[in-house]
């Protein structure tokens, strides 16, 4: 028999393990079982762009989902290598013809449902960035289409 600790100060609950099944007797009084607590979620920060912007460059790769940061990890050397294959690749292709830009996961783009995100490799086709004499140093948004 094993002595547990019971739900409230003072139950006790011996626990009797006989042919195999377990027996729970109650050693002062009935038990009582309580409602389980009612814990507050921890309100979660939401980041603005700017502080967003600001983090350091840490090795860590961010992206803000429903106004939370979220640390996405790094990927690892295959994923990295896979991705500069097509970096060159693309770029080869794109940026002698003049056709967009191509952009690494080290850009952020606002997205239309507020989220910021990082793919591994963008494509703006030079239409998109019509109006555009400079890329932003901020986010590139993702615009509505007409």
């Amino acid at each position: 028999m094993c002595l547990t600790n019971g739900l409230l100060a003072g139950d006790r609950r011996w626990i009797s393990l006989k042919s195999g099944q377990i027996e729970f007797k109650n050693r002062n009084h009935p038990m009582t079982a309580l409602s389980p607590p009612v814990i507050a979620p921890t309100p979660v920060k939401l980041w603005t762009d700017a502080e967003f912007m600001a983090l350091p460059d840490d090795g860590h790769h961010y992206e803000i989902v429903n106004g939370e940061l979220i640390d996405m990890g790094n990927s690892g050397a295959l994923h990295g290598y896979i991705c500069s294959l097509l970096l060159v690749a693309l770029g080869s292709y794109i940026v002698p013809k003049k056709l967009g830009v191509i952009l690494d996961s080290s850009t952020a783009f606002k997205m239309k449902n507020g989220n910021r995100r990082s793919p591994d490799i963008a494509f703006f086709a030079k239409e998109r960035l019509q109006g555009m004499k400079t890329l932003p140093s901020g986010y590139l948004g993702l615009a509505e289409k007409s």
